[in-house]
């Protein structure tokens, strides 16, 4: 038999967790976004990404709401419906081509202040 063709596939991902506050209140709602690039060259479709605030105290965010936008290159996929808790566990990027960015905005609660 002849041998199989292998194809190699590189993707170069960035991952960018931002809020906009410097500080904020107990009682108060910050929205975090994280922002996933893929630099390439291939595609990175079926990307896993997760966010566990739970291991930051004073901050729950698992009411969101939690939004997600696509910019750059054109076939660029957000999940489905994917919810606070989708996050948390990880989920899948359906397509992310090289030069295409998901953003994961997230609205938490802040419950605790700073010592």
């Amino acid at each position: 038999p002849a041998p199989a063709d292998v194809t190699s596939r590189c993707a170069d991902l960035r991952i960018e967790k931002t809020n906009p506050a410097t500080e904020v209140e107990s009682g108060a709602t910050t929205i975090y976004t994280i922002t996933v690039s893929n630099d390439g060259p291939s595609a990175a479709d079926g990307a896993v990404v997760s966010d566990d605030w739970t291991t930051i105290p004073g901050l729950d965010c698992s009411a969101g709401p939690l939004t997600c936008t696509t910019s750059g290159t054109a076939g660029t996929q957000c999940p489905a419906g994917v919810t606070p808790a989708q996050l948390q566990a990880g989920v899948a990027i359906p397509a992310l081509p090289m030069g295409g960015v998901v953003a994961f905005a997230l609205r938490c609660d802040v419950t605790a202040t700073a010592n």
